[in-house]
């Protein structure tokens, strides 16, 4: 009988034993409860790499491009839209990368560690939850903007409207802050934090801390309270 050390999994001759998954885990008789079922090999350390990742890979893509900008004889800094896309496209990637490859080799595939499943009425359910956490993300950042007399803004939404930059790096900067970013942070954070500390911790404890640790990563802080409370209304969707 052979050992797979890449996958965990025993073969006679190189074929898998029934009843065996290709990651690792014996695959559960189908009425064997969820909670009895074998749980991922990875958890919040795995998160945490990812939230480094994608901080890191942003300050340091931005730190290159700024650099090369200078180097080349140009002054000032680069077009602000420009090193925004620059420094957020491979920071998604990056992400997005890192939890494929961990479902892959220490958990059950991205479907089941991050409950990534499509149905019809997803479509309805998610424009509505998106709608209702942008609400209360508004109502959220403007009260703390009322309470503490500070002007109510986004970091990405100044630099867009303070840019004077127009054509492709506008339009693409756009989609990713439309469509890539909600994508890859819900996989992250409602995908992989969640997972790992509802493991430990449970739901409830899952639903809070990813919230905040939804709303801190954003790093604005008149938009805390908003984001922490749209992270709430997003997790209650799960």
């Amino acid at each position: 009988m052979i050992h797979d050390s890449f996958t965990g999994s025993a073969s006679d001759h190189g074929r898998p034993v029934p009843g065996t998954l290709d990651q690792g885990h014996e695959a559960p008789p189908p009425d064997v409860p969820q909670a009895l079922q074998p749980r991922p090999r990875w958890g919040i350390p795995s998160a945490v790499v990812g939230v480094v990742l994608f901080i890191g890979l942003q300050l340091l893509i931005g730190a290159f491009v700024v650099v090369g900008w200078m180097v080349t004889g140009h002054h000032g800094t680069p077009p602000a839209l420009t090193l925004a896309l620059v420094s957020l496209l491979p920071a998604y990637a990056g992400v997005l990368g890192w939890q494929y490859l961990v479902a892959r080799r220490k958990g059950d595939g991205v479907r089941r560690d991050y409950a990534f499943a499509f149905r019809w009425y997803d479509l309805f359910v998610g424009a509505a939850g998106g709608l209702a956490a942008m609400g209360v993300m508004l109502l959220g950042t403007l009260a703390v903007a009322k309470l503490f007399g500070v002007t109510p803004e986004s970091s990405v939404g100044t630099t867009v409207l303070d840019s004077k930059q127009t054509g492709v790096p506008l339009y693409a900067l756009l989609v990713v802050i439309a469509f890539v970013g909600p994508v890859v942070e819900e996989l992250h954070f409602r995908g992989m934090w969640w997972r790992a500390i509802a493991n430990r911790f449970g739901p409830v404890a899952a639903l809070l801390v990813t919230s905040a640790i939804f709303a801190v990563v954003h790093l604005e802080p008149v938009r805390l309270l908003g984001l922490l409370l749209g992270g709430l209304v997003l997790g209650g969707l799960r």
